[in-house]
């Protein structure tokens, strides 16, 4: 409410009020937010955080090894990993630096949020993918940007005739926004490392299909269906068509 629009009766208490030791000390209301002086600061969340980075870094991103200045940058500027509490800190480090070298862009991991329990799919204990790109969604005002969601947890989405059907990722295509576990990567009981290298070549493959690359038929093109089965091991890099639409000239 604006001053000119107080009578002056009210202007009177709301000058006694200011001025009074008691709004002049912080406190704290029922919501856990604090008045302090005159500015009303609420505790900030991941959400408000992650836009606010958005906006100070992406369409000034720079490479972030400088030694790779000549290589091939992404079309989008910075890419956030958003890691769920499910995620461990290595395999987070694994996917930022190897992303970062891929993709020649600023890789921003963001703090560790728990996954929404409106996702949560009960009747076969995993999270709909679907549900989580839509959770994403409020943060990903920025055309520029991607986000990519990391999660332990197994994840599905209804493909075809299957409902429910197991993923190891999934993306919008085009959009901003994409997730990827690694749940089905470690059914085979591989080393730790392979797992990580697998799981780097699915957020690839998810954010491919962010710039607008389809399934390729390519044999080794990181943009092939999965169709049900763990193909990365056969996976080795975009064939020249993908590469186009996801790198610059």
């Amino acid at each position: 409410m604006h001053w000119t629009a107080l009578s002056p009766k009210s202007k009177e208490k709301r000058r006694k009020w200011l001025n009074s030791p008691v709004y002049q000390k912080p406190r704290p209301n029922k919501a856990g937010a604090f008045f302090v002086h005159r500015f009303y600061i609420m505790r900030p969340s991941i959400f408000f955080l992650a836009g606010l980075l958005a906006l100070l870094s992406c369409g000034r991103a720079r490479p972030t090894n400088p030694s790779a200045q000549g290589l091939s940058r992404a079309v989008f500027d910075t890419l956030y990993l958003l890691p769920a509490t499910d995620t461990d800190t290595a395999t987070m480090a694994y996917l930022q630096r190897h992303l970062a070298d891929s993709f020649q862009i600023p890789v921003i991991l963001l703090p560790t949020q728990p996954l929404p329990a409106f996702a949560w799919y009960a009747p076969r204990k995993r999270y709909w993918a679907d549900s989580l790109l839509k959770w994403m969604r409020p943060i990903a005002q920025n055309g520029r940007c991607r986000w990519l969601l990391v999660t332990g947890s197994d994840i599905s989405t209804t493909r075809k005739d299957h409902f429910n059907w197991g993923v190891m990722g999934l993306a919008y295509r085009p959009g901003r926004v994409a997730t990827v576990s690694d749940y089905r990567l470690q059914e085979h009981k591989r080393p730790t490392g392979a797992v990580r290298a697998a799981l780097l070549k699915v957020a690839l493959h998810e954010l491919g299909h962010t710039v607008g690359n389809d399934h390729c038929q390519q044999p080794h093109c990181l943009m092939q269906d999965a169709d049900g089965r763990d193909k990365t091991a056969q996976l080795s890099g975009f064939c020249n068509a993908c590469r186009k639409r996801l790198f610059r000239p």
